[in-house]
Order: C-alpha cells, then sequence, then structure tokens
C-alpha cells in the first residue's frame, strides 16, 4: 500500500533553503517514490493555515519510506532544513 508524506513549513532563510532543497531532492533520488506536489502558496480552504509551503511525497510501501527517511543523504539533509526553515508538521499515511 502506497505511504503519502505531507510537510507544512514557513522558510525562513530562502536563499538556505536551497541546500536543503537540493540535498532533499537527491536524497529521493535513490529510492522509489514520487514526488507528486510542491508549493510556496498553498490556499487555505478551511481551518487554520500552519505554513505556507507545502511538499506532498509517495513512496510505494511503508518499506520505502523508511529506507529514505533513515538514509545517510536523508539523515544529513534534516540539519539544513531546520537551519532555514520552521517545521510545522510532517505527516505519513496510508493510502487507500
Amino acid at each position: 500500500m502506497s505511504v503519502y508524506v505531507v510537510a507544512a513549513l514557513t522558510k525562513t532563510d530562502p536563499q538556505a533553503y536551497e541546500e536543503y532543497g537540493r540535498r532533499g531532492r537527491d536524497s529521493l533520488s535513490a529510492f522509489e517514490n514520487s514526488r507528486l506536489a510542491a508549493d510556496d502558496f498553498a490556499v487555505l480552504v478551511e481551518g487554520e493555515m500552519p505554513a505556507p509551503r507545502f511538499v506532498l511525497l509517495r513512496f510505494d510501501d511503508e518499506a520505502a519510506f523508511q529506507e529514505w527517511w533513515n538514509s545517510e543523504a536523508y539523515q544529513e539533509a534534516i540539519p539544513f532544513r531546520h537551519a532555514a526553515a520552521d517545521t510545522k508538521f510532517i505527516v505519513k499515511f496510508q493510502g487507500v
């Protein structure tokens, strides 16, 4: 069953965030996944907007997600995200 990941964040240092973006994309290239969407200008439809940037990823299954999340390449990218953005949430859920 597919696993989806949604992240909501606010870039606090857009220039430094570019390094995280590069490292994050590079880390994904070694794994079965789809980068479905990324937008800096999400539009609130209902509720409270946690952040302006959303990213949506799809992985073939839980094992593929875990392999990527725990990979050396992504673990090395995380400090760049922490330094350049305020991560409101990262949510993982299964598809139907």
